[in-house]
């Protein structure tokens, strides 16, 4: 029993290795210093609070670093599908045209090689381009970007209060600016959705009611 108990307590933990922490990408180290100078701006107006600091860092900036790496990962798999299947055209085009030219029986055991290759390089092809038509990479790649990019170009105007939230308090800002954010982040699982219904992805990232947005300017001004 002595010997089990000291087996026990000698025995080294199997902890698990701990995680690498993530590089931050450049968008994100640029957001978040524009954030904190803005915490620590002197005009109170322009002022960011601890609220929408922790918002803008835990909420929106980390959303446009996952719809980032969203698009990047999209664009390798569509890229890779496309050089399978352009790489397996011209693959099995030359080997057909190779076991054309063989006609002496000699080489019969080569000509058949030539088109048993092309037949499982045709068939890679359009396993390729049919799992590419049912993940739609390139249209979500696409819809991605454009809605990485219209965060970011959101987020640059609120920071700035340029554009849509030119001439309105950091308060009235930022509510706009809630709102907007918050009518883009779920659409990430209605593509989802849709891609397991009928496939139909709309690559345009931006609200249906874009005039909404001029219509709370409006308000917010009077």
């Amino acid at each position: 029993m002595k010997f089990k108990e000291l087996f026990i307590r000698t025995k080294p933990e199997n902890n698990p290795p701990e995680d690498k922490p993530r590089k931050k990408t450049e968008d994100e180290q640029v957001f978040e210093r524009m954030i904190e100078l803005l915490k620590l701006e002197n005009k109170l107006e322009n002022k960011l609070d601890d609220f929408q600091t922790e918002y803008l860092k835990s909420r929106l900036v980390n959303q446009i670093v996952y719809m980032d790496g969203k698009s990047n990962k999209c664009k390798e798999k569509y890229l890779k599908s496309q050089m399978t299947s352009i790489i397996g055209g011209v693959v099995v085009t030359a080997l057909v045209g190779l076991s054309t030219f063989i006609t002496d029986e000699k080489y019969a055991d080569m000509r058949k090689f030539f088109g048993v290759t092309a037949f499982v390089v045709s068939q890679v092809v359009t396993v390729t381009s049919a799992l590419e038509q049912l993940h739609k990479n390139n249209e979500l790649w696409l819809f991605y970007r454009r809605s990485n990019e219209y965060m970011k170009s959101q987020l640059w105007h609120f920071l700035e209060l340029t554009g849509p939230y030119e001439n309105i308090d950091r308060e009235t800002a930022f509510r706009i600016l809630v709102k907007q954010s918050e009518e883009i982040i779920p659409r990430d699982l209605d593509i989802l959705s849709a891609k397991s219904k009928d496939n139909n992805i709309s690559v345009n990232p931006e609200p249906d009611n874009k005039k909404k947005l001029e219509n709370n300017n409006s308000e917010s001004s009077e």
